[in-house]
């Protein structure tokens, strides 16, 4: 007896070795990567886009930035509770597809949190870097369905390699302009700080990236991002569109449970929920949303004026987006913002302290922070230090929670509360916005090692 229950220890033992490690980190960390990924104006005005990253911390502390091919090189400083820029050269630039030694690597000596804004006039998107110690092997791109006011302009998705002979495994749910189909899947490897882009004219929400084991090497980490080089959200004329440009959670830290709340002035939102097993049952508001409507069996859209409760019975990804200004059909001076694409962070994944950084750039007006909260926490709730002005509401359909709109300053914030919330940070300027979730877990929620009792 003993000595079988010594053999399956060290088979446990063997197993937790070789399998991914699991993670349960904030956004704060000391190593990233990022690509600066296509941009309509990269393209037809001389690269006239540009990319910064916003390097912010709760401590004062220092790192460097590089670009793998070498061409790049600069050290940084970070005052506690302030912010840093530092501008990318256009050299690190992905105007078309393939893979690249382009990736972008960040290191700092203590714990910071970092932005990344792609942006040029009236065509701009941004999002939250997500640590290393977060990234996992296992993602679905997601971006939205590609129409634009512009030729040339593409749906997009980026994998950045974090290690040596690091072998991606593609399954595109579009056809790619390099000719890979739809559905079909292919291998590449790729070494550290290499970059594969992927474009195409059609939606490449859906598209499967994951890292695979070849021989022993096993589990690699790998940063994806998705997007498009312009795009066009919401009904009316289409005469206005934007870049989207976010990091992707990887699907283990998928949650169950979401509640969203209103951008401020926006006529409606714009709502994915993303699943992975086609047979998930979603709820919205208290309905089973027949699978009927799930569209390409990847993911359910709905548009909302208020505030929403999601539930499902399998982990999922709940993804917002502002629509185009022209949508607003308006005249007035309300009348701002383009299209965004927010990642929503479930309930199971709250913070209670978050150091954020609400962007001028391009030409932003008005910046915003929304923020989900417990109705027992909500009075503790404080944006650098106070109480905010306006106060929450309760959330229909359940009133356990509440939620905040919040208007901030541009620069750098600091929001907490006793127990956890989720927020998002975003802003509108005349055809601009931006739009991030302020900060999150990444805990590993679906990865799990079941052992049974043999004996």
């Amino acid at each position: 007896m003993t000595k079988i229950f010594t053999c399956r220890v060290f088979f446990l033992l063997l197993v937790l070795a070789f399998a991914c490690p699991a993670f349960a980190q904030t956004n704060k960390g000391t190593e990233f990567y990022t690509a600066y990924m296509a941009n309509i104006r990269g393209v037809t005005t001389s690269n006239s886009c540009q990319m910064s990253l916003y390097i912010t911390s709760d401590v004062s502390t220092s790192g460097s930035i590089t670009i793998a091919d070498g061409s790049f090189s600069q050290s940084f400083n970070v005052t506690a509770n302030q912010v840093t820029t530092v501008t990318m050269p256009q050299t690190a630039f992905l105007e078309r597809e393939g893979q690249f030694l382009k990736g972008i690597h960040i290191t700092s000596a203590l714990p910071i949190v970092v932005y990344a804004h792609i942006y040029a006039s009236a065509v701009s998107g941004a999002t939250l870097l997500l640590p290393v110690n977060t990234m996992a092997k296992d993602y679905y791109s997601i971006s939205y369905t590609q129409r634009s006011n512009e030729a040339n302009c593409y749906s997009s998705f980026a994998v950045v390699a974090t290690e040596d002979t690091t072998t991606v495994e593609i399954t595109p749910s579009a056809n790619l302009n390099s000719g890979r189909t739809a559905n079909t899947p292919f291998t590449i490897t790729m070494q550290k700080g290499e970059v594969y882009q992927g474009l195409s004219a059609t939606d490449l929400t859906g598209t499967r990236i994951r890292s695979i084991s070849k021989g022993l090497n096993v589990c690699k980490k790998i940063a994806v991002f998705g997007g498009s080089s312009k795009i066009y959200i919401g009904t009316g004329t289409n005469n206005s569109a934007d870049n989207l440009f976010q990091q992707t959670y990887p699907t283990a830290s998928w949650g169950k449970n979401y509640i969203t709340a209103p951008l401020v002035n926006r006529p409606y939102d714009v709502y994915r929920v993303v699943v992975s097993d086609p047979s998930t049952k979603v709820t919205l508001n208290g309905n089973v949303l027949s699978t009927a409507s799930l569209i390409n069996n990847f993911y359910y859209e709905f548009n909302s004026t208020n505030s929403n409760v999601i539930s499902a019975d399998k982990p999922v990804q709940v993804v917002q987006y502002a629509i185009t200004q022209t949508s607003l059909n308006s005249a007035t001076s309300t009348d701002l913002g383009d299209p965004e694409m927010i990642y929503l962070n479930p309930i199971e994944q709250i913070v209670n302290n978050v150091t954020l950084y609400s962007p001028a750039a391009f030409r932003i007006l008005q910046s915003y922070i929304n923020v989900i909260i417990s109705a027992a926490a909500a009075p503790s709730f404080r944006i650098d230090g106070a109480a905010p002005a306006s106060s929450f509401k309760p959330v229909p359909g359940n009133t356990a929670y509440m939620y905040g709109q919040f208007p901030v300053s541009s620069g750098t914030h600091n929001i907490n509360a006793s127990d956890g919330f989720n927020a998002i940070a975003y802003g509108f300027g005349n055809a601009e916005s931006y739009g991030y979730s302020a900060g999150t877990n990444l805990k590993n929620l679906n990865e799990f090692l079941q052992i049974r009792n043999m004996a």
